[in-house]
């Protein structure tokens, strides 16, 4: 049976397995390429070797987190900008604002 990503489950093939071990973790998983490099966009001096998949998960997942927060922000400024020019009115903008926080911040 192939090897998966341990976070993501994608199947681990040459072409997207770290190199000399660089993905695994301190309970054996492997991280493919796109999962091991996002952990390590979070923090350039993690140690891998020394997480557990508990630990790459809720850091990852905390960092999906608040790239969502910081694009709901950048929207917002943009439809607030929208509604100061009077393209949209104060409805409009509280039912964009509405759709945008559900689907952010509920499941």
């Amino acid at each position: 049976m192939a090897k998966a990503c341990g976070y993501c489950s994608i199947g681990l093939k040459f072409s997207n397995t770290p190199l000399f071990g660089g993905g695994r973790l301190a309970t054996g998983e492997t991280l493919c390429r796109a999962c091991r490099l996002k952990l390590k966009n979070v923090s350039p001096a993690l140690k891998l070797r020394k997480l557990t998949l508990d630990d790459a998960t809720e850091r990852l997942e905390q960092m999906a987190v608040k790239r969502a927060v910081v694009n709901v922000a950048g929207q917002l400024e943009k439809l607030a900008g929208l509604k100061e020019k009077g393209l949209l009115t104060q409805e409009e903008f509280d039912a964009q604002k509405k759709k945008m926080y559900r689907q952010c911040f509920l499941p």
